[in-house]
């Protein structure tokens, strides 16, 4: 059944899997199974099936893997998390039913203004920030993992090996991008979200880039020790970003930042700092040269190939990452040289081509007379031409009149009077933008308000390029923006009342003690987090987030208390006495592990004194002589046959320190 269904799915839309799925399109290959468009008539749409091939399927931890990526997936509620469903099989096909996202992935956001693609990594960012403070950490964030829906929004994907914050991974597990692994992750050490600040890192650095950091020859080592390449962005990016990104990929990782709350506000930072501009009208009519004759660039030298004794890792992302497409720069795309962008300019080259697409017509042209006419035109000029450069100059008006006396002929507003609407509409915005930001518009449309900030930002570019061109475009950007903040204003919720405020009150409160709660969970303050969840439920008896976080308290005081113990028997039944004392010694005196590590520091106390007597006796013999001495080497070496747990190295002492003493005697 399942070799069929794999040759099937190759070439065979239109195939129905366990009566339901029907497939539709393949929309991506792996190196172990496809994804499809399927149409799923009990969820009432399409789907996206992942199919593993019959290989892969009958590997033993393919099953597992499935049901942990749907597991951690579903501790998920996040708008920008893709949603997967419980897996099913049949015989030895598996398959990954999941949500649909048919908007492509960042893959092909590589090399593109870092102003398309920085609000697609806050959107990434949030939803990892949601993932840590559930406990989970994805470790796998590369181009191909990060999805867009038919509207452009993020979806988060492929949690197949992800991770819980501080969980042992399991021995000899790979399969995560080597290019976006952290140096801890590569050492295989427990998951936190260091691993997933570093990743984020790695993927802005392949966006702005067009390709991952230490590409395209990867060694292990080498990632240790040196640190990132500096950042060569494809288009000019700002500094702030720049020291950022670099920052996340720090090997440290205290030098990263904390948390990916700070990370996001980072970004903003960023783009808030990029969209502030200085408005300063521009001349009445500027001159644009056409853009065939600005100089080419140079073109970019090509990597080198990896040599033919590469490591495993030392190939390029279009051999780790299957059906990738290189970015292929087109001739118009380099037709306008990646300048440091200036300020008050949003998208320098779209507005470049936008503005330079059209020139504004010559008045005057002179046309060249039939040679047959030249005694016409001779005497009209004998008697037009004195009386017109006597009125040309006593009011001659100028190339900005005759713009004037044109705009009036045809009806259309001259430049001046254009750029003094286009300011007047702009001082209109500022206000409006000024007096929203400053009563909390971001809180409750923080979309509508970006978008109009943007929209101004390319009308600011626009009017800096001038022509009447430009001031057209710069009118539309500012009526544009002008509506968003219509939106704004729309969504703004109401005044509330007294209870209102108090039960918002409350709310905030609840909100504050539970999100400090998960934050010294994450960080494994588990007395900590107990008292703040304790302190939440105070406050509403009933909230779902306090129930949760309680449980989780409870779960991880269970998970430390079995790895304490486990670890603890284990040095135990070692005989290495000193480490199990100081593992007892970790755990504090409450919860789940108290009586269990109050015993265990008794029991590890007393053998490791028993164990340093009998080794002092044994390390200078020469000291049993005295009659005191041999009598206390007798009692101790009694202690020592009482024991009921004697391991080979108590035995052992107990033979020697017998052997020394002679059979019988004290």
């Amino acid at each position: 059944m399942a070799d069929a269904v794999s040759d099937a799915v190759s070439v065979n839309p239109g195939l129905e899997l366990r009566g339901r799925y029907v497939l539709r399109e393949r929309i991506g290959r792996g190196g172990h199974g496809e994804v499809w468009r399927a149409q799923d008539p009990r969820r009432g749409g399409d789907i996206a099936l992942k199919i593993l091939r019959p290989e892969a399927a009958r590997i033993e931890r393919a099953w597992s893997t499935l049901r942990r990526e749907h597991e951690l997936a579903g501790l998920l509620h996040h708008p920008c998390v893709l949603k997967v469903y419980a897996p099913e099989r049949e015989s030895d096909t598996l398959l990954l039913p999941m949500e649909l996202a048919s908007g492509g992935d960042l893959r092909q956001m590589r090399g593109m203004d870092y102003l398309l693609t920085m609000p697609l990594l806050i959107e990434v960012a949030q939803a990892l920030e949601h993932a840590h403070a559930r406990g989970v950490v994805h470790r796998d964030l590369k181009p191909g993992n990060v999805l867009l829906d038919a509207h452009g929004r993020v979806k988060v994907a492929d949690f197949g090996l992800a991770g819980r914050i501080a969980e042992q991974p399991e021995a000899g597990a790979r399969g995560w991008s080597p290019f976006s692994a952290s140096p801890a992750q590569l050492r295989g050490e427990p998951p936190m979200p260091a691993d997933d600040i570093y990743g984020l890192g790695a993927l802005a650095y392949e966006l702005l880039s067009r390709h991952p950091p230490h590409y395209p020859r990867f060694q292990a080592q080498r990632l240790q020790r040196e640190p990132v390449p500096p950042l060569v962005p494809a288009t000019p990016v700002p500094r702030a970003l720049e020291r950022l990104i670099l920052r996340m990929l720090s090997k440290d990782p205290a030098a990263r930042p904390g948390s990916m709350r700070e990370v996001v506000d980072a970004l903003d930072r960023a783009l808030n700092d990029t969209l502030t501009f200085d408005f300063v009208p521009p001349p009445a009519e500027a001159v644009h040269p056409p853009l065939s004759a600005v100089a080419e660039p140079p073109a970019a030298t090509p990597a080198a190939a990896p040599a033919a004794d590469a490591p495993f890792y030392d190939v390029p992302p279009s051999a780790l990452y299957p059906q990738e497409k290189q970015p292929v720069m087109k001739a118009e795309d380099s037709a306008f040289p990646h300048a440091a962008p200036t300020r008050g300019a949003l998208d320098g080259d779209a507005l470049a081509r936008e503005v330079g697409a059209v020139r504004t017509p010559e008045v005057w042209r002179l046309q060249s007379r039939r040679r047959s006419r030249w005694r016409i035109a001779a005497m009209a000029a004998a008697v037009v031409l004195p009386v017109l450069l006597v009125l040309g100059a006593l009011a001659w008006p100028g190339p900005e009149g005759i713009n004037e006396l044109r705009a009036r002929l045809d009806g259309r507003p001259g430049v001046r009077e254009l750029a003094s609407r286009v300011q007047r509409a702009r001082a209109s915005f500022d206000r409006r933008y000024t007096a929203l930001e400053a009563g909390g518009a971001a809180s409750w449309d923080a979309a509508d308000l970006a978008a109009a900030r943007t929209a101004a930002a390319e009308s600011a570019g626009a009017m800096a390029a001038g022509g009447r061109v430009g001031l057209g475009i710069a009118q539309q950007r500012i009526m544009r923006a002008s509506k968003f903040l219509d939106a704004v204003e729309q969504a703004a919720p109401t005044v509330p009342s007294s209870t209102e405020k108090a039960q918002a009150a409350a709310d905030q409160a609840y909100a504050q003690a539970t999100g400090a709660g998960f934050a010294a969970l994450t960080a494994g303050r588990l007395d900590e987090a107990r008292v703040d969840f304790q302190r939440a439920q105070g406050l509403r008896p009933q909230g779902a987030e306090a129930a949760d976080g309680l449980m989780r308290v409870r779960a991880a005081s269970t998970r430390n208390f079995a790895r304490v113990s486990g670890q603890g028997l284990a040095l135990e039944s070692q005989e290495r006495w000193r480490a199990a004392l100081s593992l007892y010694n970790t755990v504090p005196d409450a919860g789940v592990a108290t009586k269990f590590a109050r015993d265990g520091r008794r029991r590890a106390t007393a053998r490791l004194h028993l164990d340093e007597a009998l080794q002092s006796m044994l390390d200078h013999p020469e000291r049993l002589a005295p009659p005191a001495a041999r009598k206390r080497a007798a009692t101790v070496l009694e202690q020592a046959r009482q024991q009921t747990a004697a391991g080979p190295v108590l035995r052992a002492q107990i033979a020697q320190l017998t052997a020394l003493l002679g059979p019988g005697k004290p």
